[in-house]
């Protein structure tokens, strides 16, 4: 698999350098808010009452038919624990 494809010039790749992925500091400053965001993204989901899905298959209830468990606001805060993860990940990986 080290070979070129045919017709593929592989020496107009030879000047090529892709440089630094960003300033250090930066990028420390970055991977410090996300993981100041994390964790307390993650110390609100023990903080969101639990809520109760009466009425969720009621007719006259606006979004009846939408699961109540997707309505709930730990999903909210779940979903921001899982966005300062991967951003974390990807400024740790930078």
């Amino acid at each position: 698999m080290s070979t070129a494809p045919v017709g593929m010039d592989m020496s107009s790749m030879a000047g090529m350098n892709h440089g630094t992925m960003g300033v250090p500091a930066v990028n420390a400053l970055l991977l410090g808010y996300f993981a100041a965001y994390m964790l307390w993204a993650g110390t609100r989901i023990t903080a969101v009452p639990p809520v109760l899905a009466e009425g969720a298959g009621s007719v006259g209830v606006v979004g009846a038919g939408f699961p109540a468990m997707v309505r709930a606001p730990e999903v909210g805060v779940a979903c921001r624990v899982s966005l300062a993860v991967g951003m974390f990940v990807m400024t740790l990986m930078m």
